[in-house]
């Protein structure tokens, strides 16, 4: 470790951890000596809940994307949704603003930013966790940093990503400029997406579970065509994919995502893999590498620690389009049940679950 330190006395600096709301202004100087050795940037917001699983029964499956409002559920319109969500000024969330602006200006190197939200996973409106997420979208885009180039949430939330949008999709509190918000957001070539399911709750009524669907339509679309890998896993439940998003409930007018330049996507939980697969060519012409998360590693191992490459399964995506319609082969499935009948299912109606099969050495074999 010495003689480490003694070659590069900024490596131990390369991985740096912080919480957020900003704990003291007193840390600053420390911190500002020490940002510029920092690659990788954590910085969780709120607090893991104590216990993660599921206390889950035949009460928690029925919820769908598509399902309806159920009797216990008030019909609220997407409109007054959004409005009664609007953040209110606040003097604190300003000086934080001004804090993290002036750390993030001595991050000269770093690359990889990693939030971790522990926020509601239904729609609990602004709370000082989504007003956390906007402090730090406004301190990132007026620190002007040009070096991000990665970015990972994970966990996030529905009402996390609306928060954390950027302009011209939606976001609350206009940045200091669109086109310097732009040119932040758009040179990341990396996305990182856990995303908790909303609907597994059953606190969502009809209105606002396509309002959801919408909002992660267009935060993909705000990166979709610059990024070069993209990683998307459910948590909670298995929910739409994110390349066929258009096909939910009351997506009708929505125009198709298309991804241009992405050369790798990963999954993990969703709806419809072997039609996501399918679609591949035509919605992401250039990707070359797909991996599907293993079932071992779905939902709280994805919450507690970082994925290794030992969690991911190798897709062959020729051999789905080669092999498609023929006889049953003998190996394991990712996903075992069919749409709307698992016991972990928060998926939509429109959507089927369509098994893709792996032989022991990790490649698809065929789907049925």
């Amino acid at each position: 470790m010495r003689a480490l330190t003694d070659r590069d006395p900024g490596s131990l600096f390369h991985r740096l951890y912080a919480k957020a709301p900003f704990p003291s202004s007193d840390r600053m100087s420390t911190l500002t000596s020490i940002a510029a050795h920092c690659h990788h940037l954590t910085i969780q917001i709120g607090e893991p809940p104590r216990n993660r699983r599921n206390k889950s029964g035949l009460s928690k499956l029925i919820t769908r994307w598509k399902r309806g409002p159920t009797s216990t559920t008030t019909r609220k319109s997407s409109t007054t949704t959004l409005q009664a969500m609007r953040p209110h000024p606040n003097p604190a969330h300003l000086v934080d603003r001004r804090l993290w602006t002036y750390l993030f200006q001595h991050f000269t190197h770093f690359k990889t930013l990693t939030l971790r939200i522990h926020g509601n996973p239904a729609w609990p409106g602004c709370t000082p966790i989504e007003s956390t997420l906007i402090t730090l979208r406004l301190a990132l885009e007026r620190a002007q940093v040009h070096t991000l180039r990665t970015l990972t949430l994970s966990p996030i939330h529905i009402t996390g990503i609306l928060h954390f949008r950027w302009s011209p999709f939606g976001a609350f509190v206009e940045p200091p400029s669109s086109a310097t918000s732009a040119r932040l957001w758009q040179s990341l070539t990396s996305l990182t997406l856990h995303l908790r399911n909303p609907t597994h709750t059953g606190q969502l009524s009809f209105a606002q579970a396509i309002m959801a669907t919408k909002i992660l339509q267009d935060y993909l679309r705000s990166f979709s065509p610059t990024l070069r890998h993209f990683q998307f896993i459910w948590l909670d439940a298995e929910g739409p994919s994110p390349l066929l998003l258009s096909d939910e409930a009351g997506m009708d007018t929505q125009r198709l995502l298309s991804w241009p330049v992405l050369e790798e996507f990963r999954f993990g939980n969703i709806t419809a893999p072997y039609r996501t697969l399918l679609q591949l060519r035509s919605r992401a012409p250039r990707v070359k590498v797909v991996k599907a998360l293993r079932s071992t590693h779905r939902n709280d191992v994805v919450m507690e620690a970082p994925l290794t490459e030992d969690a991911w399964i190798d897709v062959d995506v020729a051999e789905v389009w080669k092999r498609r319609g023929g006889a049953d082969t003998r190996a394991s499935s990712i996903y075992s049940r069919e749409g709307g009948c698992g016991s972990s299912s928060g998926s939509s109606g429109v959507s089927r679950i369509e098994p893709l099969f792996f032989s022991r050495v990790g490649k698809v074999l065929r789907a049925r």
